[in-house]
């Protein structure tokens, strides 16, 4: 009979421990599970970032320059002979096989097209001008002269001041 009244107070005691957990579960108030709605608002933020961000390409694409002409050039052979270009002042085509020193380089005479050419062909910016400028203004441009550049009077060209890439002008 002990036997059994020991397994009874154990029975009594197990039904007195789930009571207490129970009463325990109902005193605290249940978690909520937000795990959805911090998912939602994580997505929220990305498509806004996604709008936002090609919204921004549109408005921050380069504007087209007016006065800018883009040309194909096609040849880029070395020649020793007179070479005539379409463009005045040339943008590029067969060239001489020595070029202009072209670091910031400012020359007071006009130079051999071919010779410009080349320096063009290698990346650099010719900057031209017509002979009529004052001398104020030619002293503005050459403090403009720096880098990968170079410049000459060009006295056929139609525009006070040009400048020159390969294909560009």
């Amino acid at each position: 009979m002990e036997n059994k009244k020991s397994e009874e107070l154990s029975s009594k005691q197990q039904y007195e421990q789930k009571k207490k957990i129970k009463e325990k579960k109902k005193a605290k108030p249940k978690k909520k599970n937000n795990s959805w709605l911090y998912w939602s608002l994580g997505m929220v933020v990305i498509i806004t970032i996604i709008v936002l961000m090609s919204g921004n390409q549109e408005s921050s694409s380069p504007q087209k320059l007016s006065g800018v002409n883009s040309f194909i050039v096609t040849d880029r052979n070395h020649t020793q002979d007179e070479v005539e270009y379409e463009q005045t002042p040339p943008v590029g085509g067969n060239h001489n096989p020595v070029w202009l020193s072209c670091n910031g380089d400012v020359y007071d005479d006009p130079v051999v097209n071919e010779n410009a050419v080349h320096a063009l062909e290698h990346g650099a910016v010719w900057i031209t001008y017509k002979p009529a400028l004052t001398s104020e203004q030619i002293k503005v441009l050459e403090k403009k002269v720096r880098g990968y550049t170079f410049m000459s009077p060009y006295p056929e060209q139609e525009s006070p001041i040009m400048l020159t890439a390969w294909g560009v002008q």
